[in-house]
């Protein structure tokens, strides 16, 4: 635990007496024996990441209970839930259920505090929470199995768009179940989805996706040209060539192939629009072998189920990348680097040490679990995706390793991909959210910074800000690509800005999706269970079905996604020691006076939140993923 002394006077090293100074090393000589860099963590090979979990670094007693309450949620669906069979499972009470009531009341003994104002009581509490969550655990893959073994000997195997919404019981269907297979929703998904980070304007296709001018004016009209579209910015890509590793390894599951494919899709603003319409999607990278899809016109039914099957190859395609870049690589594995280097490089009294704790909070914790378990063989994951999970964690990893710091920090990044300009591409709710956000966490760090350090010699005098720094660069540590070291204080806000903004604004933009539109497997899977749709071929909604994952994989993804999603431990701005009674985490009145950087940090997420809020109102659909309340602090889950 972080002595309050630390917190009320946080102190640059070249600042403190020789006495002082002498702490300062014994604490980060241990620091260095508790947390040991390594790239051998179990199915992370080639990651740095911590080698074990300390103690400090531990679940909390508030973050398990939240955990229970996903899990019981889970279990409740699972009873609920009718596959192939109109009496239910067995038309008996399982043990699961009275388990799941008494644990509803233990759940709400702990978040009420009730009796648990000794140590001993939490003790007792937090043994009878993991003993809880071991039975619902094996309970609930009990019935996982039996419901799989229910519909794989069921006289109808193939199931019906209806028997994936008939899933969900006690958890809300997704609302995009409703419009899923609407054109305008696949586009906005682009912008406002869970990977809306992916999408890049161009002058004109690549040669490698010839979409043509008479092919173009067949979708968009003959008032609109490829070359008009280009010059007046209007024109979108998304490329998954990066996914060609995941596309050359498919998977099997029960002996049954599945797929990861790597298509392009081609987007438009239509003149005088806001909003993104799709044009054309190849499902391939090659043109040789992969035919252009168009958007077909409302009269042409023929052409219609053969559209759908190429939307799902590119969603099939974005849900890997989003998980495997976006989600795990780009938010967790770094961050893990970043929170790594933080407890071994910047002593406790340091004030950057006091900043980005609470945004490190669960994560070598989360990270080791998802390790040991998500990306294990045979775990849910392998079942889910389309590639060998061994080629999952390979992804994963080299991405994580070549991710450019400085190169994607969102002002950067945005314009890289050359969407940055709200005239040509007016509707783009992640870059407006994230934008506000990203100003908001930079003002507060601005703020933050100029406090403890005066002038940019302070930044260049602080050894232990250059040990930070040293450690972040050296390819046997923390590997990040890019980082570099420190010059100034602008440059440090820039450093600080983006470890913040990723840690909470952009994991959440990534992680909260699952819940609210990613458990829905027939707009969102891991894997395609077919080939690729074929050209001159006439599809039906049977074979779009065909390229589904079968109903208990479906409720697998219902089960992960569910938990994943809901675990909202702790918001932006609401800085707590997480030790019991999880008091305020500043103590240095220079940051937690009224009128303080910390009091105008929390009425500015307020702001935002009303800002964000009105947007909604006024948007085709809101997206409520970057809401101040909706972001966690750190990644914990």
């Amino acid at each position: 635990m972080l002595a309050e002394s630390s917190r009320r006077d946080p102190s640059l090293p070249q600042n403190d007496s020789p006495a002082r100074q002498q702490k300062r090393a014994k604490q980060l000589i241990d620091a260095k024996q508790e947390y040991v860099w390594s790239d051998q963590v179990v199915n992370l090979v080639g990651v740095p990441m911590s080698a074990t979990v300390p103690e400090a670094d531990q679940p909390t007693l508030e973050w398990k209970v939240l955990i229970l309450e996903a899990l019981v949620k889970v279990g409740e669906n699972l009873l609920a839930v009718k596959v192939n069979d109109e009496q239910g499972w067995f038309g008996k009470k399982l043990p699961i259920q009275s388990r799941l009531d008494s644990v509803k009341s233990l759940v709400e003994k702990a978040k009420n505090n009730q009796g648990l104002d000794s140590p001993f009581a939490r003790v007792a509490l937090i043994a009878e929470i993991a003993i809880a969550f071991g039975e619902i655990k094996l309970e609930e893959a009990k019935l996982l199995h039996e419901s799989a073994q229910l519909h794989e000997t069921a006289q109808n195997s193939a199931p019906e768009l209806q028997d994936y919404n008939n899933l969900f019981k006690a958890i809300d269907i997704p609302q995009i179940s409703k419009s899923f297979q609407n054109d305008e929703v696949f586009a906005r998904l682009r912008v406002a989805g869970p990977n809306p980070m992916l999408l890049k304007g161009i002058d004109s296709v690549p040669d490698k996706f010839p979409v043509s001018e008479q092919q173009y004016r067949q979708v968009m009209g003959s008032g609109d040209s490829l070359a008009k579209a280009g010059s007046e910015g209007r024109l979108y890509l998304l490329d998954f060539a990066e996914l060609g590793y995941l596309v050359d390894n498919p998977g099997l599951y029960k002996g049954k192939p599945k797929y990861v494919y790597a298509p392009f899709a081609l987007f438009a603003v239509p003149s005088g629009c806001q909003s993104l319409t799709p044009v054309a999607i190849q499902c391939g990278q090659d043109p040789a072998k992969f035919p252009i899809f168009l958007k077909p016109a409302n009269a042409d039914a023929r052409a219609q189920w053969g559209w759908e099957m190429a939307k799902m190859v590119v969603q099939v395609a974005d849900t890997n990348y989003l998980e495997l870049y976006v989600h795990l690589a780009r938010t967790h594995l770094l961050m893990e680097a970043f929170a790594v280097a933080t407890y071994r490089c910047l002593a406790p009294e340091h004030p950057l040490y006091v900043l980005l704790l609470p945004h490190f909070e669960g994560t070598l914790s989360i990270n080791d679990k998802a390790a040991s378990s998500l990306l294990a063989p045979d775990s849910i994951n392998d079942h889910l995706f389309g590639t060998p999970v061994q080629c999952t964690q390979k992804a994963a990893g080299k991405d994580r390793l070549e991710f450019d710091f400085y190169q994607n920090m969102l002002p950067a990044e945005l314009a890289a991909r050359k969407v940055g300009n709200a005239s040509q591409l007016p509707d783009y709710p992640y870059r407006d959210d994230a934008l506000l956000l990203w100003g908001t966490i930079h003002q507060w760090v601005t703020e933050y910074v100029s406090i403890y350090y005066s002038s940019d010699a302070q930044v260049v005098g602080d050894t232990e800000l250059a040990a930070w720094t040293a450690s972040l660069m050296d390819e046997k540590e923390g590997s990040v690509k890019g980082f570099r070291s420190i010059a100034d204080r602008e440059q440090l806000v820039e450093v600080l800005t983006m470890v913040v903004f990723t840690a909470s604004a952009q994991h959440s933009a990534a992680n909260f999706p699952q819940k609210g539109m990613m458990m829905y497997a027939p707009m969102f899977s891991g894997a395609g269970w077919t080939l690729v749709p074929e050209s001159g071929k006439e599809y039906t909604q049977r074979d779009w079905l065909a390229m589904l994952p079968s109903l208990p994989l479906g409720i697998e993804q219902i089960n992960l996604l569910s938990v994943l999603g809901s675990i909202y431990y702790r918001r932006l701005g609401d800085y707590r020691s997480n030790y019991f009674p999880y008091q305020p985490w500043f103590e240095d009145s220079n940051i937690t006076g009224s009128d303080g950087p910390l009091a105008r940090f929390q009425n500015a997420l307020l702001e935002v939140e009303q800002v964000i809020t009105a947007r909604n109102l006024r948007r085709p659909a809101p997206y409520p993923y970057l809401l101040p309340s909706q972001i966690a602090q750190s990644i914990t889950i």
